[in-house]
């Protein structure tokens, strides 16, 4: 890919399987103290944390990551919800760690670490959101459904066809394209005599803004925000939107020229903002 180097990233200490309501949940993981578990946004996987894990195992912290139902190598569900997905966070950590979960949730997986920390909250010591969209809702647009539609997944003839045509949502400029194509690739499945994205295309369009709303007013652990200062989805706004919902301060951390995908232009400067707020919130834990 790209001029060739390989892209060397952290190996899983351990790997795993775990059913939650019916649903094959996959899990990876890395020892160390403290041990964020990681939750990836809409239509992604575990795989999107690679370059992190490496940043994260560069400063012997430990880490969790897992597939949603309906994404990368998890099972597929009859139908999807935040409260579905917010279960399956919290009984990962919960068979994994031996205390109360931080959650570092991307994009949509911010949202779910809300979800997980309103309804399980002696399960969750902390949500840090990466440039996850939160916003008070308007009468207008509160109860409109977010993110893109569901629509048939296309068959692509070859796994480089599919590799070509991967685009990122909302797109941005500034990744290393040898990242964007590992992560493509494991994103695939062969099947029907050709090649199709794993994610099940019923997940979209599970959000509203006065759901997330709904599930901030309810958090009691702190929350931290780290978002892009390049990114289209959030703003200053974001945290103070946070703060009037949680009722509580909500420090930011702005990733200077990182976009919405900040998990992949700026890795090491993630990695570093998580460790940081990982020592606000729980302390050495050595």
């Amino acid at each position: 890919m790209g001029d060739g180097t390989a892209i060397r990233f952290a190996a899983p200490e351990r790997a795993g399987q775990l059913v939650v309501a019916d649903a094959p949940i996959e899990w990876v993981a890395w020892e160390g103290l403290p041990t964020p578990v990681l939750l990836h946004g809409a239509r992604a996987h575990r795989g999107w944390w690679a370059a992190v894990v490496t940043e994260l195992r560069s400063r012997a912290l430990g880490a969790i990551a897992l597939d949603f139902s309906g994404n990368g190598d998890s099972g597929h569900r009859r139908s999807y919800s935040p409260e579905l997905w917010a279960a399956e966070a919290v009984a990962v950590a919960a068979d994994l760690l031996d205390r109360p979960a931080v959650l570092v949730g991307h994009s949509m997986g911010g949202q779910v670490a809300l979800a997980a920390a309103a309804l399980y909250p002696q399960a969750v010591a902390g949500v840090i959101l990466l440039d996850t969209k939160v916003m008070l809702p308007s009468p207008e647009t509160g109860e409109r459904p977010r993110g893109l539609p569901a629509r048939p997944l296309r068959l692509y003839p070859t796994a480089d066809a599919a590799v070509a045509s991967f685009r990122l949502e909302p797109a941005q400029p500034h990744v290393d394209d040898r990242l964007v194509r590992e992560i493509a690739a494991q994103s695939l499945r062969e099947e029907d005599g050709g090649w199709r994205w794993k994610f099940d295309a019923a997940i979209a369009q599970r959000w509203t803004d006065s759901l997330i709303a709904g599930f901030a007013e309810r958090v009691s652990c702190p929350v931290r925000l780290i978002r892009g200062g390049q990114s289209a989805l959030t703003s200053s706004r974001t945290a103070a939107d946070l703060e009037t919902l949680t009722g509580a301060p909500v420090p930011e951390v702005v990733i200077p020229g990182a976009h919405h995908h900040l998990i992949l232009d700026q890795p090491e400067l993630v990695g570093a903002a998580i460790t940081e707020c990982l020592l606000q919130l729980s302390g050495d834990w050595a």
